[in-house]
């Protein structure tokens, strides 16, 4: 429901000219160069005096002193709000350092990323990490400022022979007044350092973000590790390439066997030993294409046979 008697909603403002868009820009910029510098510009201990009141400002009535005490009570409840925010800047930055300390410890420690491709993700979680950093510094300041104005025993104690001051309406309105408008300098000093913790949080988030899918991406990119694995124990291997293997076993058995029962000649030997070589060159490759691990552990290894004695006669090569 509208009516002209409310104030109406905030209207889209955008910049007429492109000169009026470079001056927003410039604004902005400035703004946030102000942001990021201001948790560590020194201010002063508190606001200054405003001016005082006149004492001939006429007589206070009840209702003036009425409305003296609610925009006192406006600025008080106005400091517990901008508190709040303060602690809310707190929470999401205690959310947001681990998750960033893990993420960066796992992409510098990682071997796999640990290459030129990784350096955007760790100059967006850098970004990130220093702009959580300048908001932890600004929201702890605006929890540091704790002054505060309230009416005191100078409202009704003289302070020059400490007797009881005669009750004034107007006087006591002008201490409300007096606190309210001091409180009100105070509270806007908070907010500033509140509205710069916000603002750097929301950008630590963006490059957090940012980092973050950065990261994932190069994990999704980078090649499968190679699979290694152990064979422990009796391997038990039925290839085709066995089957020349088994033919020139049993070649060489027969050699044998006639050079048992015969008399050796030169070229029965020539013809084993050119067998012999062979085979042994079919094992060594076999036993490259296929390593095990009981190759290389003496736990694992093939005793040899010791070859049977020679008979009587019989000459053994």
């Amino acid at each position: 429901m509208t009516s002209k008697f409310m104030a109406p909603r905030y209207k889209r403002a955008w910049p007429s000219s492109v000169y009026n868009l470079v001056k927003a820009a410039m604004n902005i910029a400035c703004e946030f160069i102000d942001i990021i510098l201001q948790p560590f510009v020194p201010y002063e201990s508190g606001p200054r005096d405003p001016a005082p009141l006149p004492e001939n400002a006429g007589e206070a009535t009840e209702e003036h002193l009425a409305q003296c005490q609610a925009i006192f009570d406006q600025s008080e409840a106005r400091r517990a709000h901008i508190e709040q925010k303060a602690q809310w800047a707190f929470t999401v930055i205690a959310f947001l350092l681990p998750s960033l300390a893990s993420v960066l410890v796992f992409l510098i420690r990682d071997p796999a990323l640990q290459a030129a491709n990784r350096t955007p993700s760790l100059v967006l979680l850098s970004v990130s990490a220093c702009l959580l950093l300048l908001s932890f510094v600004s929201a702890l300041r605006a929890l540091a400022i704790r002054g505060s104005q309230i009416l005191h025993l100078g409202a009704i104690i003289d302070g020059e022979n400490g007797n009881f001051r005669n009750y004034d309406r107007a006087f006591h309105a002008q201490g409300l007044l007096y606190c309210a408008t001091m409180n009100t300098a105070t509270n806007d000093h908070i907010a500033q350092f509140v509205k710069g913790a916000h603002v750097l949080v929301a950008f630590a988030v963006v490059t957090f973000a940012s980092g973050a899918v950065a990261t994932g991406l190069q994990l999704t990119a980078r090649p499968a590790p190679p699979i290694r694995a152990e064979v422990v124990g009796t391997v038990s291997l039925s290839p085709t390439d066995l089957s020349g293997l088994h033919s020139d076993i049993r070649e060489v058995a027969a050699a044998l066997a006639t050079l048992a029962t015969a008399t050796s000649k030169e070229s029965q030997m020539k013809l084993l030993a050119d067998r012999v070589a062979t085979l042994e060159a079919e094992v060594n490759t076999l036993r490259n294409q296929v390593p095990l691990a009981g190759d290389a552990s003496p736990a694992h290894s093939t005793r040899s046979r010791p070859s049977p004695p020679a008979k009587p006669g019989t000459t053994k090569p």
